[in-house]
């Protein structure tokens, strides 16, 4: 884990906070609830699948949630608010991938995409949001994409419209809620080593990668525990490119 290298390292402001990670059981998602937990945090890991008793770390909380489902939602928020306290910390990462050329996309699949990734994104920022008001207090923190800037590679055009969304709802947030004291910010990651990338057909590798190559779920915690912290306190409505230079604007 990146911090835990230099022994002693904390960021501002996350001891002890309430935060609940999306997907949080696995992949990029768990590496962010890892890292948050590291920080001093109260994490709540949310994931439509979460592990075994026997598998589950320690120190992480963790609650079932089909971010697609409003009731399941709701539910989740409420267990969340049993065990501990409102959320304070919500980090948006539960997604989905469907590549498919544009002709061949069913309503089904595009559905699906877009509840998963950005519906989903409504509604669990809908649900911390009016205690995030009250309090004075949040971090909001949306992992969307470079293919929501950029349109991505052939085949994702319904990845990259959930993301763009994700992105543009960002912005929205961040301008409604900053004068509660909420921060709403975006990291548009690219080529990171997941299982979703390795299975991505036409992906070709690190050579379009600057840094030469893959970035690690580690990478996208560490800007995620950033943003989250008191650090980042006076950034609101930016979307950080984490991506090896891939793609600069």
């Amino acid at each position: 884990m990146l911090f835990s290298e230099e022994k002693g390292f904390r960021l501002p402001g996350l001891d002890g906070r309430v935060a609940a990670v999306t997907g949080g059981a696995q992949g990029i998602g768990l590496a962010i609830a890892l890292l948050l937990a590291d920080q001093g945090a109260r994490v709540f890991a949310l994931d439509v699948r979460l592990p075994d008793e026997a598998d589950r770390v320690p120190g992480l909380g963790y609650v079932q949630c089909d971010v697609g489902d409003e009731a399941s939602v709701n539910a989740a928020f409420s267990e969340i608010e049993r065990l501990s306290a409102p959320v304070e910390i919500l980090v948006i990462n539960a997604g989905v991938l469907r590549q498919s050329g544009f002709e061949e996309i069913t309503i089904s699949d595009w559905d699906l995409t877009l509840r998963v990734n950005l519906t989903a994104a409504m509604m669990c920022s809908q649900r911390v949001l009016p205690a995030m008001r009250a309090a004075g207090y949040g971090r909001v923190v949306c992992i969307g994409s470079s293919a929501g800037k950029q349109g991505g590679g052939p085949g994702l055009a319904a990845y990259a419209a959930s993301k763009a969304g994700i992105l543009s709802l960002t912005k929205s947030l961040a301008k409604e809620y900053s004068r509660f004291g909420v921060t709403v910010n975006a990291i548009a990651p690219a080529a990171i080593e997941t299982e979703m990338i390795r299975d991505l057909a036409g992906f070709s590798g690190t050579d379009a990668i600057p840094l030469g190559r893959l970035g690690q779920p580690d990478e996208i915690a560490a800007a995620v525990a950033f943003l989250s912290s008191a650090a980042a306190a006076f950034i609101t409505g930016e979307i950080l490119d984490v991506n090896g230079g891939m793609i600069i604007d």
